[in-house]
């Protein structure tokens, strides 16, 4: 039994480190699956009318909830990251790919829902590019990240490249920032992987 309680209070600690972080909200929304929306454009069908959903960084700051402003940073030196990831107790290489399965159970928990939730890759959680390394030193130190600038730009560079929106979850909350009307399969939740509400 003691082991079991010494396994479950990191994980208690993180979640409510989680908890705090300004991108709280876009890792712990969830969303129903819309009833006829299964591929989101940029125009939507709503009655005999086609709605125009315009996704900006300003649409994405405000419904995500990012506190974060213009002038904030979207990568930091090499040092600070490595530096960072040893202070976590990384125990890879640090010249090579950095991988969470090289971290304690607590901060790989952390560094998986922050892939999961912001990646814009398709697949492969376990490697860190750039951009996400950043993320995790920035949320680790308190220190100020555009997030909203990152998610817009994959948004862009991926509609110009396979002509269709990433992040759904993401687009559906737009979606119902913009049109709060549009029906729903209460039948199915779309999840957003993320932060368990009923974790021991």
């Amino acid at each position: 039994m003691d082991e079991c309680i010494l396994e479950i209070t990191p994980l208690k600690e993180i979640l409510k480190f989680i908890s705090e972080l300004p991108i709280t909200k876009a890792l712990t929304d969830q969303h129903m699956a819309y009833l006829s929306h299964k591929a989101i454009r940029s125009f939507v069908p709503i009655g005999n009318e086609d709605k125009e959903l315009l996704i900006t960084e300003a649409l994405i700051q405000r419904v995500l909830d990012f506190k974060d402003k213009d002038e904030d940073l979207t990568m930091y030196s090499e040092r600070m990251c490595k530096g960072c990831y040893y202070r976590m107790g990384y125990k890879g290489f640090v010249n090579t790919v950095f991988n969470k399965a090289f971290l304690g159970r607590p901060y790989k928990f952390f560094v998986h829902s922050v892939i999961s939730a912001l990646s814009h890759r398709k697949r492969g959680v376990d490697a860190l590019v750039n951009y996400q390394m950043c993320m995790i030193v920035a949320l680790t130190l308190n220190k100020p990240y555009k997030f909203t600038g990152v998610i817009f730009e994959h948004m862009k560079a991926n509609i110009e490249k396979e002509k269709f929106l990433q992040y759904p979850i993401f687009v559906k909350m737009m979606l119902d920032d913009q049109f709060p009307n549009l029906v729903k399969n209460k039948k199915k939740i779309c999840w957003n992987w993320a932060i368990c509400q009923n974790f021991p």
